[in-house]
Protein backbone atom coordinates (compact mmCIF):
# COMPACT_ATOMS: atom_id res chain seq x y z
CA UNK A 1 0.00 0.00 0.00
CA UNK A 2 1.09 3.10 -0.77
CA UNK A 3 1.53 5.76 1.94
CA UNK A 4 2.60 8.88 -0.19
CA UNK A 5 0.26 12.06 0.38
CA UNK A 6 -0.07 15.33 -2.15
CA UNK A 7 -0.40 18.03 0.19
CA UNK A 8 -2.13 20.15 -2.57
CA UNK A 9 -5.26 17.77 -2.44
CA UNK A 10 -4.98 17.71 1.01
CA UNK A 11 -5.59 21.50 0.78
CA UNK A 12 -8.01 21.19 -1.91
CA UNK A 13 -10.26 19.13 0.26
CA UNK A 14 -9.80 21.65 3.07
CA UNK A 15 -11.03 24.45 0.65
CA UNK A 16 -13.69 21.87 -0.52
CA UNK A 17 -15.14 20.92 2.82
CA UNK A 18 -14.85 24.68 4.07
CA UNK A 19 -17.32 26.17 1.28
CA UNK A 20 -19.48 23.84 2.11
CA UNK A 21 -19.81 25.23 5.52
CA UNK A 22 -19.94 29.08 4.37
CA UNK A 23 -22.24 28.03 1.66
CA UNK A 24 -24.60 26.75 4.51
CA UNK A 25 -24.65 29.92 6.90
CA UNK A 26 -23.59 32.72 4.17
CA UNK A 27 -26.86 34.32 5.63
CA UNK A 28 -24.63 34.88 9.42
CA UNK A 29 -22.07 36.80 6.64
CA UNK A 30 -23.69 39.11 4.81
CA UNK A 31 -27.69 38.80 5.63
CA UNK A 32 -28.92 36.56 2.59
CA UNK A 33 -28.69 33.88 0.94
CA UNK A 34 -26.50 34.81 -2.12
CA UNK A 35 -24.85 31.81 -3.04
CA UNK A 36 -26.55 28.97 -4.47
CA UNK A 37 -24.46 26.24 -6.13
CA UNK A 38 -21.69 25.44 -2.38
CA UNK A 39 -23.01 22.30 -1.88
CA UNK A 40 -21.68 21.03 -5.11
CA UNK A 41 -18.16 21.05 -3.18
CA UNK A 42 -19.23 17.84 -1.90
CA UNK A 43 -18.80 16.65 -5.21
CA UNK A 44 -15.46 17.72 -5.60
CA UNK A 45 -14.83 16.07 -2.40
CA UNK A 46 -15.88 13.00 -3.63
CA UNK A 47 -13.13 13.34 -6.60
CA UNK A 48 -10.78 14.01 -4.29
CA UNK A 49 -11.47 10.72 -2.27
CA UNK A 50 -11.14 8.42 -5.80
CA UNK A 51 -7.91 10.24 -6.33
CA UNK A 52 -6.38 9.49 -2.87
CA UNK A 53 -7.90 6.09 -2.32
CA UNK A 54 -6.52 4.93 -5.67
CA UNK A 55 -3.30 6.23 -5.22
CA UNK A 56 -3.03 4.61 -1.37
CA UNK A 57 -4.30 1.42 -2.16
CA UNK A 58 -5.54 0.23 -5.79
CA UNK A 59 -1.79 -1.39 -6.08
CA UNK A 60 -1.75 -2.95 -2.85
CA UNK A 61 -5.30 -4.56 -3.74
CA UNK A 62 -4.07 -5.81 -7.20
CA UNK A 63 -0.76 -7.21 -5.78
CA UNK A 64 -2.80 -8.75 -2.83
CA UNK A 65 -0.10 -6.91 -0.50
CA UNK A 66 -3.61 -5.72 1.18
CA UNK A 67 -6.89 -7.46 1.78
CA UNK A 68 -10.20 -6.51 1.03
CA UNK A 69 -11.26 -6.82 4.72
CA UNK A 70 -8.06 -4.80 5.81
CA UNK A 71 -8.91 -1.86 3.68
CA UNK A 72 -12.36 -1.72 4.78
CA UNK A 73 -11.03 -1.44 8.69
CA UNK A 74 -8.87 1.10 7.82
CA UNK A 75 -12.03 3.12 6.31
CA UNK A 76 -13.96 2.47 9.21
CA UNK A 77 -12.01 3.67 11.26
CA UNK A 78 -11.24 6.59 9.26
CA UNK A 79 -15.20 7.74 8.87
CA UNK A 80 -17.13 5.93 12.20
CA UNK A 81 -15.30 7.50 14.90
CA UNK A 82 -15.96 11.50 14.28
CA UNK A 83 -19.39 10.64 12.45
CA UNK A 84 -20.45 8.94 15.74
CA UNK A 85 -18.88 12.26 17.66
CA UNK A 86 -20.88 14.69 15.66
CA UNK A 87 -24.27 12.68 15.95
CA UNK A 88 -23.71 12.24 19.70
CA UNK A 89 -22.96 15.86 19.75
CA UNK A 90 -26.03 16.95 18.06
CA UNK A 91 -28.18 14.70 20.04
CA UNK A 92 -26.58 16.32 23.02
CA UNK A 93 -27.70 19.90 22.15
CA UNK A 94 -31.04 18.94 21.13
CA UNK A 95 -31.85 17.28 24.73
CA UNK A 96 -30.91 20.57 26.12
CA UNK A 97 -33.34 22.46 24.02
CA UNK A 98 -35.96 19.83 24.99
CA UNK A 99 -35.67 20.25 28.75
CA UNK A 100 -35.58 24.17 28.24
CA UNK A 101 -38.92 24.09 25.27
CA UNK A 102 -39.93 21.13 25.24
CA UNK A 103 -38.93 21.08 21.49
CA UNK A 104 -36.31 20.34 19.49
CA UNK A 105 -33.91 23.05 17.28
CA UNK A 106 -33.63 21.01 14.44
CA UNK A 107 -35.00 17.83 14.65
CA UNK A 108 -38.08 16.70 13.13
CA UNK A 109 -40.85 13.78 13.03
CA UNK A 110 -38.30 12.17 10.74
CA UNK A 111 -35.04 11.92 12.78
CA UNK A 112 -36.34 8.91 15.04
CA UNK A 113 -34.69 6.15 17.21
CA UNK A 114 -34.35 3.81 13.78
CA UNK A 115 -33.15 6.39 11.71
CA UNK A 116 -30.27 7.26 14.50
CA UNK A 117 -28.91 3.81 14.16
CA UNK A 118 -29.41 3.73 10.35
CA UNK A 119 -26.91 7.14 11.13
CA UNK A 120 -24.67 5.65 13.45
CA UNK A 121 -24.71 2.41 11.12
CA UNK A 122 -23.65 5.26 8.38
CA UNK A 123 -25.95 3.29 5.84
CA UNK A 124 -28.78 6.18 6.58
CA UNK A 125 -28.24 6.87 2.44
CA UNK A 126 -28.70 3.61 1.13
CA UNK A 127 -32.10 3.63 0.27
CA UNK A 128 -33.61 2.84 3.82
CA UNK A 129 -34.12 7.05 4.46
CA UNK A 130 -35.52 9.37 1.60
CA UNK A 131 -35.47 12.18 3.59
CA UNK A 132 -31.85 13.89 5.24
CA UNK A 133 -31.82 12.91 9.23
CA UNK A 134 -29.97 13.70 12.12
CA UNK A 135 -26.49 14.85 10.96
CA UNK A 136 -28.11 16.19 7.26
CA UNK A 137 -24.24 16.31 5.94
CA UNK A 138 -23.62 13.08 6.81
CA UNK A 139 -25.06 11.76 3.95
CA UNK A 140 -22.53 11.87 1.41
CA UNK A 141 -20.54 9.53 4.68
CA UNK A 142 -23.10 7.29 4.06
CA UNK A 143 -22.80 7.09 0.27
CA UNK A 144 -18.88 7.21 0.07
CA UNK A 145 -19.15 3.98 2.66
CA UNK A 146 -21.09 2.21 0.28
CA UNK A 147 -18.90 3.41 -2.47
CA UNK A 148 -15.75 2.46 -1.29
CA UNK A 149 -17.40 -1.21 -0.67
CA UNK A 150 -18.49 -1.76 -4.07
CA UNK A 151 -15.07 -0.05 -5.16
CA UNK A 152 -13.09 -3.16 -3.45
CA UNK A 153 -15.90 -5.48 -4.64
CA UNK A 154 -14.82 -3.97 -8.32
CA UNK A 155 -10.76 -4.27 -7.59
CA UNK A 156 -11.04 -7.76 -6.00
CA UNK A 157 -13.53 -9.26 -8.64
CA UNK A 158 -13.75 -7.25 -11.82
CA UNK A 159 -10.32 -6.02 -11.84
CA UNK A 160 -11.27 -2.25 -11.95
CA UNK A 161 -9.62 -0.79 -15.30
CA UNK A 162 -9.99 2.69 -16.81
CA UNK A 163 -12.95 1.15 -19.10
CA UNK A 164 -14.51 0.06 -16.05
CA UNK A 165 -14.51 3.59 -14.27
CA UNK A 166 -15.09 5.49 -17.88
CA UNK A 167 -18.55 3.34 -18.23
CA UNK A 168 -19.37 4.43 -14.90
CA UNK A 169 -19.17 7.72 -15.13
CA UNK A 170 -21.09 8.23 -17.65
CA UNK A 171 -24.37 5.83 -16.78
CA UNK A 172 -24.05 7.92 -13.38
CA UNK A 173 -23.99 10.83 -15.51
CA UNK A 174 -26.57 9.94 -17.34
CA UNK A 175 -28.88 8.35 -14.88
CA UNK A 176 -28.52 11.97 -13.28
CA UNK A 177 -29.30 14.16 -16.14
CA UNK A 178 -32.14 11.39 -17.12
CA UNK A 179 -34.42 12.17 -13.51
CA UNK A 180 -32.95 15.97 -12.39
CA UNK A 181 -31.63 18.99 -14.67
CA UNK A 182 -29.46 20.15 -11.62
CA UNK A 183 -27.04 18.52 -9.58
CA UNK A 184 -28.91 20.25 -6.98
CA UNK A 185 -32.09 18.15 -5.83
CA UNK A 186 -32.77 15.94 -2.78
CA UNK A 187 -29.63 13.81 -2.18
CA UNK A 188 -31.93 11.18 -0.44
CA UNK A 189 -35.30 10.75 -2.94
CA UNK A 190 -35.51 7.13 -4.43
CA UNK A 191 -35.52 6.72 -7.38
CA UNK A 192 -34.71 3.19 -8.45
CA UNK A 193 -35.40 1.37 -5.44
CA UNK A 194 -32.03 2.15 -3.27
CA UNK A 195 -30.10 4.46 -6.21
CA UNK A 196 -30.97 7.79 -5.09
CA UNK A 197 -29.19 11.00 -6.37
CA UNK A 198 -26.61 10.99 -3.54
CA UNK A 199 -25.42 7.60 -4.29
CA UNK A 200 -24.97 8.43 -8.09
CA UNK A 201 -23.44 11.72 -7.48
CA UNK A 202 -20.77 10.00 -4.94
CA UNK A 203 -20.37 7.32 -7.34
CA UNK A 204 -19.66 9.85 -10.63
CA UNK A 205 -17.12 11.87 -8.43
CA UNK A 206 -15.43 8.57 -7.17
CA UNK A 207 -14.67 6.91 -10.49
CA UNK A 208 -14.19 10.32 -12.18
CA UNK A 209 -11.33 10.44 -9.31
CA UNK A 210 -9.77 7.17 -10.07
CA UNK A 211 -9.50 8.42 -13.78
CA UNK A 212 -7.82 11.11 -12.53
CA UNK A 213 -4.90 9.36 -10.77
CA UNK A 214 -4.56 7.21 -13.72
CA UNK A 215 -4.28 10.03 -15.80
CA UNK A 216 -1.62 11.57 -13.62
CA UNK A 217 0.18 8.31 -13.54
CA UNK A 218 0.26 7.81 -17.09
CA UNK A 219 1.63 11.47 -18.00
CA UNK A 220 -1.08 12.59 -20.50
CA UNK A 221 1.00 16.02 -22.05
CA UNK A 222 -0.95 19.36 -21.76
CA UNK A 223 0.22 22.18 -23.30
CA UNK A 224 0.22 25.49 -20.85
CA UNK A 225 -1.14 23.47 -17.71
CA UNK A 226 -0.18 26.58 -15.49
CA UNK A 227 -2.75 28.70 -17.36
CA UNK A 228 -5.26 25.86 -17.61
CA UNK A 229 -5.03 25.03 -13.54
CA UNK A 230 -5.38 28.94 -12.79
CA UNK A 231 -8.59 29.30 -15.36
CA UNK A 232 -10.11 26.16 -13.82
CA UNK A 233 -10.16 27.55 -10.53
CA UNK A 234 -11.18 30.83 -11.49
CA UNK A 235 -14.20 29.61 -13.22
CA UNK A 236 -14.78 27.40 -10.35
CA UNK A 237 -14.94 30.52 -7.96
CA UNK A 238 -16.30 32.93 -10.14
CA UNK A 239 -18.72 30.01 -10.78
CA UNK A 240 -19.58 28.89 -7.59
CA UNK A 241 -19.89 32.90 -6.07
CA UNK A 242 -21.33 34.94 -8.50
CA UNK A 243 -23.69 32.87 -10.59
CA UNK A 244 -26.86 33.02 -8.99
CA UNK A 245 -29.36 30.93 -11.07
CA UNK A 246 -30.46 28.23 -8.95
CA UNK A 247 -32.33 26.30 -11.77
CA UNK A 248 -29.55 26.61 -14.08
CA UNK A 249 -30.36 23.79 -16.31
CA UNK A 250 -26.96 21.17 -16.55
CA UNK A 251 -24.70 23.95 -15.71
CA UNK A 252 -23.86 22.48 -11.98
CA UNK A 253 -22.71 19.10 -14.44
CA UNK A 254 -19.93 21.43 -15.48
CA UNK A 255 -18.43 21.63 -12.16
CA UNK A 256 -18.02 17.84 -11.84
CA UNK A 257 -17.14 16.85 -15.19
CA UNK A 258 -15.15 19.11 -16.39
CA UNK A 259 -14.17 21.57 -13.43
CA UNK A 260 -13.45 19.50 -10.24
CA UNK A 261 -11.66 16.78 -12.35
CA UNK A 262 -8.98 19.61 -13.82
CA UNK A 263 -8.54 21.07 -10.35
CA UNK A 264 -7.79 17.56 -9.11
CA UNK A 265 -5.55 16.59 -11.45
CA UNK A 266 -3.64 19.72 -11.54
CA UNK A 267 -3.11 20.17 -7.42
CA UNK A 268 -1.01 17.17 -8.13
CA UNK A 269 1.81 18.71 -10.38
CA UNK A 270 3.59 20.40 -8.10
CA UNK A 271 5.71 21.77 -10.72
CA UNK A 272 2.54 24.30 -10.92
CA UNK A 273 1.86 27.76 -8.32
CA UNK A 274 -1.57 26.75 -7.75
CA UNK A 275 -0.25 23.53 -6.61
CA UNK A 276 2.18 25.09 -4.59
CA UNK A 277 -0.28 27.75 -2.74
CA UNK A 278 -2.37 24.21 -2.19
CA UNK A 279 0.69 23.13 -0.58
CA UNK A 280 0.94 25.82 1.96
CA UNK A 281 1.35 25.45 5.80
CA UNK A 282 -2.66 27.07 6.36
CA UNK A 283 -4.01 24.90 3.09
CA UNK A 284 -2.57 21.40 4.85
CA UNK A 285 -3.74 22.31 8.17
CA UNK A 286 -6.78 23.38 6.64
CA UNK A 287 -7.42 19.76 5.06
CA UNK A 288 -5.95 17.66 7.98
CA UNK A 289 -9.06 19.15 9.12
CA UNK A 290 -11.19 19.47 6.59
CA UNK A 291 -13.18 15.99 8.07
CA UNK A 292 -14.26 17.55 11.43
CA UNK A 293 -14.95 21.05 9.62
CA UNK A 294 -17.18 18.97 7.12
CA UNK A 295 -19.25 17.20 9.93
CA UNK A 296 -19.30 19.98 13.09
CA UNK A 297 -20.21 22.77 11.00
CA UNK A 298 -23.83 21.94 11.88
CA UNK A 299 -23.85 20.66 15.59
CA UNK A 300 -21.78 23.85 16.17
CA UNK A 301 -23.95 26.50 14.54
CA UNK A 302 -26.67 24.20 16.24
CA UNK A 303 -24.69 25.70 19.38
CA UNK A 304 -24.27 29.04 18.66
CA UNK A 305 -28.32 28.79 18.92
CA UNK A 306 -27.95 27.52 22.73
CA UNK A 307 -26.51 30.89 23.78
CA UNK A 308 -30.43 32.17 23.52
CA UNK A 309 -31.00 29.45 25.94
CA UNK A 310 -28.37 30.36 28.83
CA UNK A 311 -29.25 34.26 28.14
CA UNK A 312 -26.05 35.41 26.44
CA UNK A 313 -27.85 37.00 23.34
CA UNK A 314 -27.71 36.36 19.76
CA UNK A 315 -24.92 37.44 18.07
CA UNK A 316 -25.74 39.80 15.26
CA UNK A 317 -24.76 39.89 11.30
CA UNK A 318 -21.19 39.51 10.40
CA UNK A 319 -20.65 38.87 14.02
CA UNK A 320 -22.96 35.84 14.31
CA UNK A 321 -20.69 34.27 11.47
CA UNK A 322 -16.87 35.12 12.75
CA UNK A 323 -17.63 33.67 15.66
CA UNK A 324 -18.97 30.34 13.98
CA UNK A 325 -16.52 30.20 11.63
CA UNK A 326 -13.96 30.50 14.94
CA UNK A 327 -15.77 27.88 16.90
CA UNK A 328 -15.69 25.46 13.86
CA UNK A 329 -11.93 25.84 12.57
CA UNK A 330 -10.60 25.94 16.32
CA UNK A 331 -12.58 23.10 17.85
CA UNK A 332 -12.30 20.89 14.15
CA UNK A 333 -8.40 21.43 14.99
CA UNK A 334 -9.21 19.87 18.72
CA UNK A 335 -11.42 16.65 17.12
CA UNK A 336 -9.00 16.29 14.46
CA UNK A 337 -6.20 15.97 17.68
CA UNK A 338 -8.07 14.16 20.51
CA UNK A 339 -11.24 12.65 18.14
CA UNK A 340 -9.78 11.70 14.70
CA UNK A 341 -6.48 10.13 15.29
CA UNK A 342 -6.75 8.18 18.59
CA UNK A 343 -10.64 7.04 17.38
CA UNK A 344 -8.97 5.40 14.28
CA UNK A 345 -5.99 4.33 16.75
CA UNK A 346 -8.79 2.61 18.79
CA UNK A 347 -10.29 1.54 16.07
CA UNK A 348 -8.01 -0.31 14.29
CA UNK A 349 -6.79 -1.95 17.98
CA UNK A 350 -9.82 -3.40 18.34
CA UNK A 351 -10.77 -4.64 15.15
CA UNK A 352 -7.04 -6.33 15.73
CA UNK A 353 -7.67 -8.02 18.84
CA UNK A 354 -11.08 -8.57 17.29
CA UNK A 355 -9.24 -10.77 14.87
CA UNK A 356 -7.84 -12.67 17.81
CA UNK A 357 -11.12 -13.93 19.50
CA UNK A 358 -13.01 -14.83 16.66
CA UNK A 359 -13.21 -18.43 14.71
CA UNK A 360 -10.49 -18.01 12.10
CA UNK A 361 -13.49 -18.90 9.26
CA UNK A 362 -15.31 -15.59 10.17
CA UNK A 363 -14.25 -12.99 7.91
CA UNK A 364 -12.50 -10.92 10.93
CA UNK A 365 -10.95 -14.22 12.26
CA UNK A 366 -8.50 -13.35 9.34
CA UNK A 367 -5.98 -11.66 11.92
CA UNK A 368 -5.16 -8.96 8.81
CA UNK A 369 -1.74 -7.66 9.86
CA UNK A 370 -3.23 -3.76 9.90
CA UNK A 371 -0.15 -1.18 9.22
CA UNK A 372 0.77 1.65 11.95
CA UNK A 373 -1.95 4.50 11.46
CA UNK A 374 -0.80 6.90 9.01
CA UNK A 375 -2.50 10.76 8.90
CA UNK A 376 -6.17 10.40 7.76
CA UNK A 377 -7.35 10.46 4.26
Amino acid sequence: MREQRVDAIDGLRGLAALFVALFHYQEWFVGARNVHWGNICTDLSFVLSGFILTMKYESGLHSKAISSTKFLINRISRLWPLHAFALFLLVAEEYVFWIYYKRFHILSAADDATNFFYSLAMVHNWGFVVLPTWSKPSWSISTEFAVNIVWILAIVRLRWTPAIASAVVIISAAALASRSPTLNSTVMQSWWGPINPGLLRTTLGFAFGCLVFWGRQHSFQIKHPGWIAAASAGLTVLGLVFYNSISAFGADYVFVLLLFPALTYFAADPRLTYSRVLSCSPMRWLGRISYSVYLLHLPLANAMALSIVWGWGYPSVPMRGFIWLALVLGMSTLTYRWIEQPGIRLMRLGFKRMATTVPAWLPWGTRPALARPQEPS
